[in-house]
């Protein structure tokens, strides 16, 4: 009998020192990775980025560690479960076979672990369509867009090298954003003065837009300040964006076709942002709301406002509005012309706001 019990005694000692339970082997965990699944293939090309998620069950006490890892490196930013995670591919990513691992412990030490692993390929990457603008070698990306082929940056030439001072109604007139601002004591205005030419091109009035030219007849074009090749888009070109836009399903809201500016607005963060005297509540189908997901359409509209042509203001709506010339004229006042417009807290794009031709405007040249 004596030598039966110090039997039993020994093998509970050995239960108890098992490297799984250590605290006597009743507490249990068990994890997995829930996306993506093993074998998925991810191609660089076409997608930089990848959803993470997990979770973890434990009988008994609490899950006291979780550690994700991707390749060799530690996702530091998962702690606990259940959770999802976007991970975004390092610039150096290598193609091949890559493990994604997750470990958790119990608080009694019980540890369990899952990986699967998934192919990283890199298909060779569309190169964007470019412009090049023979008369200042400025090269400009284009994006095209229901058949029409658009400049996706605004139009930088500057003729004679230099901005006007003053402003006119009836003679050409060509600005650039913010010179002033660089000394502005506002962090955010002095930013944005910065490069203000190559990040938002000139500002033209009217005048100097159409370079001279009439407004065209329904059908034809005007090339005005374009490159060769190119022209200032008619109001009715306009109109086709919004048509092909609202009927491919680049809404972003479901019950309204026409919601399409968040598929114009460019997707950088600090640019469109909510105008302070707004007193709506926010909607996601504003450009300014969640701007990470603008421009579905690559068309890349700054929120960069207008050169007034009158009053004590010089520049107005920066970060709440974006707006380009048409080549038509107002059909309803005579002397106005109309202009494109788009606002961080408008889900619309409009094409028939009456301007003063006098005022500065930037530039998108369409393909003829």
């Amino acid at each position: 009998m004596k030598k039966f019990l110090i039997f039993l005694l020994a093998a509970a000692m050995l239960a108890a020192c098992g490297k799984e339970n250590p605290e006597g082997g009743n507490q249990t965990v068990s994890c997995e990775i829930s996306t993506p699944d093993a074998g998925t293939v991810i191609d660089l090309a076409a997608s930089r980025s990848l959803t993470i998620s997990g979770d973890a069950t434990v009988n008994r006490g609490e899950i006291s560690k979780v550690e994700l890892e991707v390749g060799n490196a530690v996702v530091t930013e998962v702690r606990e479960v259940p959770f999802e995670y976007s991970y975004e591919f390092p610039e150096d990513q290598q193609t091949g076979e890559l493990t994604i691992r997750l470990s958790v412990t119990g608080d009694e030490g019980v540890t369990d672990s899952d990986e699967v692993t998934i192919t990283i390929t890199r298909s060779e990457e569309e190169l964007p369509e470019t412009l090049t603008d023979s008369r200042d070698g400025r090269a400009y990306k284009t994006v095209t867009i229901g058949g029409q082929t658009w400049m996706a940056e605004n139009l930088a030439y500057l003729p004679d090298g230099e901005q006007d001072g003053d402003i006119s109604w009836t003679e050409p007139r060509f600005y650039i954003w913010g010179d002033y601002m660089l000394d502005s004591e506002d962090e955010t205005e002095r930013r944005m003065a910065e490069n203000a030419l190559d990040t938002y091109g000139v500002f033209y009035n009217w005048w100097a837009a159409m370079d001279g030219d009439d407004a065209p007849a329904e059908g034809e074009h005007a090339q005005g300040i374009c490159p060769e090749g190119w022209h200032i888009p008619s109001q009715s070109e306009w109109d086709s964006l919004v048509s092909f836009l609202s009927e491919s399903g680049y809404s972003a809201d479901a019950d309204d076709p026409l919601a399409i500016a968040k598929a114009l607005a460019i997707d950088k963060a600090d640019t469109w942002m909510v105008d302070p005297s707004e007193e709506a509540d926010p909607l996601p189908s504003w450009p300014a709301v969640n701007p990470e997901k603008n421009n579905s359409s690559g068309f890349s509209g700054y929120p960069i406002g207008f050169r007034a042509c009158s009053g004590t203001d010089i520049w107005m709506h920066a970060l709440y509005s974006a707006g380009w010339w048409t080549s038509t004229e107002s059909s309803n006042i005579t002397g106005l012309v109309l202009a494109t417009r788009m606002y961080s807290t408008d889900p619309y794009f409009r094409t028939n706001s009456d301007f003063n031709p006098g005022v500065g405007l930037t530039v998108r040249c369409l393909k003829d």
